[in-house]
């Protein structure tokens, strides 16, 4: 399972993934989802993209399918795009200008199985889907087998 040592609980959760002002009411649907617990990661590669994974659990998939079709943006500042091809139940949004590193923000979220993922995916300058669809892509594939779920065939 997870290292107890990257388990994050609810409130790390809420301060680590929303805004102070909607803080309280994501706290509060998360408890009615049946928040379990979180862990986290988050990487820079060479070329200068970046990553940031929460996985999610709830006590059931309702949950996860709940908290992955809610707001994508933890940024009001964001257009919602459409889906990822390949990976059932996904929603994307992109941030609508660059962070204070001159970083476009992209997020996608997506149940597997009783797990939400919540990924942000960090380019310069641009919103790189192509990244963000690989990254996300290889994340759905590992947790779906883990969890014996068969991943639909991509077209």
């Amino acid at each position: 399972m997870w290292d107890p040592g990257s388990i994050l609980g609810l409130d790390q959760v809420v301060d680590g993934l929303f805004l102070a002002e909607s803080r309280a009411a994501e706290k509060g649907f998360l408890q009615t989802e049946d928040f379990k617990f979180a862990a986290e990661t988050n990487w820079e590669a060479k070329d200068g993209t970046g990553a940031e994974i929460y996985l999610i659990e709830f006590s059931g998939s309702e949950g996860a399918r709940d908290y992955a079709g809610s707001a994508t943006s933890s940024d009001a500042a964001s257009t919602r795009l459409s889906t990822l091809p390949g990976i059932p139940g996904s929603t994307v949004s992109t941030a609508n200008s660059a962070d204070s590193y001159g970083d476009i923000v992209t997020q996608v979220r997506f149940p597997v199985g009783n797990i939400a993922v919540d990924l942000h995916y960090y380019a310069h300058a641009t919103a790189d889907i192509s990244g963000l669809t690989t990254l996300a892509l290889a994340q759905y594939t590992r947790l779906a087998k883990s969890l014996a779920i068969t991943p639909p065939a991509l077209s």
